[in-house]
């Protein structure tokens, strides 16, 4: 496919502060669009008690404002969540909007009977009738850049619906364009200034004791796959194959650096990752203090 004047071959760099802006609005397209909620309780005498939450949600309003994602006519979005003491997960599914009211009734039933838990559902053994458990198959996007980044950026998302404290693991991340080794890092401004963690209002204590001259020096990182060239979020356009690429950094456990990158179809009007995974980390040799 030939290149064009929207998308040209090679590499994109995306601003940084986008990038944020982006994934704020994915965010509320995933949990900020919820209407009709149904929340039920189930206790077994061997288990904490249980929590679900069956939400139809409207991502449209978010999505439109992204610009550049839609759902798929007629395409609308379920989620359900689990919450156990503090710990919560969730799945979300595309379903026919006319659909969508027969795919709440029989997650209640299946869930509320204990004949299906939601790692099944988010394995894809078990989904309501007639819906998609990947749900990025029923998201359309025109052939840009943008519409690319923030289709990265809804997938992630959407695999954390419902999430809470220890199955949290994107949105405890922040976005960055600089590692903590190179100069010119401040993590007053480079965080705390320009984005909200969803687990963290601010720097952790842990972070604000550590120098900066010590995180620069040798020896104090240990890294696994190949060192980026650098570290701004990019899209890449190989003929046919396009690669989203974005960096972040975490303080659970040990302070850490990760580059997340997934690769596209170009010709697919679907915003379908075919592949996604982390292809360079890096982690302070000792804890953070910031555990949970």
């Amino acid at each position: 496919m030939e290149a064009t004047e929207e998308f040209p071959e090679g590499e994109t760099v995306v601003p940084l502060i986008e990038l944020k802006r982006w994934r704020q609005l994915a965010r509320t397209a995933v949990g900020g669009g919820i209407g009709d909620v149904l929340t039920f309780r189930l206790t077994k005498p061997t288990v904490k008690p249980t929590r679900f939450t069956v939400a139809e949600i409207n991502p449209d309003p978010a999505l439109e404002e992204l610009g550049h994602l839609r759902m798929a006519p007629g395409w609308t979005l379920l989620g359900i969540s689990e919450l156990v003491g503090g710990n919560g997960c969730g799945v979300v599914f595309a379903v026919r909007e006319h659909e969508r009211r027969e795919a709440t009734r029989w997650l209640f039933k299946v869930c509320e009977a204990g004949e299906v838990s939601i790692e099944e559902l988010r394995d894809g053994e078990r989904k309501p009738p007639k819906s998609i458990s990947v749900v990025m198959n029923a998201v359309e996007g025109p052939p840009t850049p943008e519409s690319f980044v923030q289709a990265s950026l809804l997938f992630r998302e959407l695999l954390e619906y419902g999430a809470s404290w220890h199955d949290i693991y994107w949105g405890d991340k922040y976005l960055i364009d600089l590692p903590p080794w190179e100069e010119g890092w401040d993590p007053d401004t480079v965080i705390r200034g320009r984005e909200r963690s969803v687990t963290m209002s601010s720097p952790s204590e842990a972070r604000n004791a550590l120098e900066l001259e010590v995180m620069r020096g040798p020896g104090y990182w240990k890294a696994k796959g190949e060192l980026p060239d650098h570290f701004r979020p990019v899209v890449i356009r190989r003929g046919s194959e396009v690669t989203v690429r974005f960096s972040t950094y975490g303080e659970r456990y040990r302070v850490h650096v990760l580059t997340h990158e997934d690769r596209y179809d170009f010709s697919s009007p679907m915003r379908t990752p075919a592949r996604s995974g982390i292809v360079f980390r890096a982690a302070t040799l000792r804890q953070s203090g910031f555990l949970y």
